[in-house]
């Protein structure tokens, strides 16, 4: 299947073998400048109180892999109906303006230092894109304002998730069901991703370790009241009462166990395979005084009828399901 470029062009540079197709006229202020650098890394970040979770490759002087090339039509395409806010994308001496021309109030301006990016975006999309910016092929110099910006226009920015990137999808998709979900891959798959560190993990949770989604009651909720709101209204949804014993598939961290026997009194037995979130989970039962209702279980919940021989009254699984 081939790509046909849109019948408007406009005059951007293009790589000396000339294979590659123009993007195309997307806004009449998109222009192309002279080199503009920007720091590969935003050294004020350092100055903030909040923690860098992750440090830039660039940030200590790493030479960028450069290479020619001009803007991918595809994601000017994209990028050409950008509002509210103005994009700066440079690549060695192009410079390719979205949005609003001149000062607008949300901007950001991103620089690309390896073409293996566009790679990267095309067939993998904004998570490709991701995986590129932590791999130092990009950079920006204020990545909150480039989040932001990118948020509030979600829907251009869905068409970096094109059929190339839902193609590689689908090929990851149909090799991840050949693989299956024995037991031995299911704890390399948990291990990969919740075995990464619980000081990781706490850098972004709430003082519970409460992974999953939060339920916001208010706008004035800090993220610990809308996870603790969460955990109260799936134990209100179960009914618990102090003679209930429930089953949980999935520990996490262990927050949902220990709000339902702590505030409803109900037994609970949870279960997990991560040995990280195993260790944090028992730890923090011994520290609440509840070794007596909360057994914190190392099993796959395809085991749990020869593990656990009795039966439970109810039974929950919060966000693990996608991963059964």
């Amino acid at each position: 299947m081939s790509l046909r470029p849109p019948r408007r062009l406009a005059a951007f540079p293009l790589p000396q073998n000339g294979s590659r197709r123009p993007p195309p006229t997307v806004k009449p202020w998109l222009s192309v400048a002279g080199d503009d650098r920007t720091l590969p890394y935003n050294r004020s970040m350092a100055n903030r109180e909040s923690t860098i979770l992750h440090r830039h490759p660039l940030a200590d002087g790493a030479a960028p892999r450069r290479r020619g090339g001009g803007l991918p039509w595809p994601v000017a395409r994209a990028l050409g109906s950008f509002a509210g806010g103005r994009l700066d994308v440079i690549e060695g001496a192009s410079r390719h303006t979205f949005g609003e021309p001149g000062s607008a109030p949300l901007a950001a301006r991103v620089e690309i230092h390896d073409r293996r990016t566009w790679r990267a975006l095309l067939l993998g999309g904004t998570i490709g894109a991701a995986e590129a910016y932590a791999e130092g092929w990009w950079s920006a110099d204020d990545l909150t304002s480039l989040i932001r910006l990118v948020v509030r226009n979600e829907r251009a920015a869905a068409g970096l998730d094109g059929r190339l990137s839902r193609a590689a999808l689908a090929l990851h998709t149909a090799l991840h069901r050949l693989r299956g979900n024995r037991r031995l891959q299911s704890r390399r798959n948990v291990s990969a991703h919740y075995d990464l560190g619980n000081d990781f993990f706490a850098h972004f949770l709430d003082s519970s370790m409460t992974y999953s989604c939060a339920v916001f009651p208010s706008r004035a909720c800090t993220l610990e009241e809308a996870s603790r709101h969460k955990l109260d209204l799936i134990c209100r949804r179960l009914n618990l009462s102090p003679a209930d014993d429930l089953l949980e598939i999935g520990t996490g961290w262990g927050s949902l166990a220990l709000h339902a026997a702590s505030r409803y009194g109900c037994r609970v037995t949870t279960t997990t395979i991560s040995a990280e979130q195993y260790r944090h989970a028992r730890a923090a039962v011994s520290r609440a005084g509840l070794e007596g209702r909360v057994t914190v279980l190392d099993a796959d919940y395809r085991d749990l009828p020869r593990v656990v021989r009795r039966r439970f009254d109810k039974l929950v699984s919060v966000e693990m399901i996608e991963a059964v």
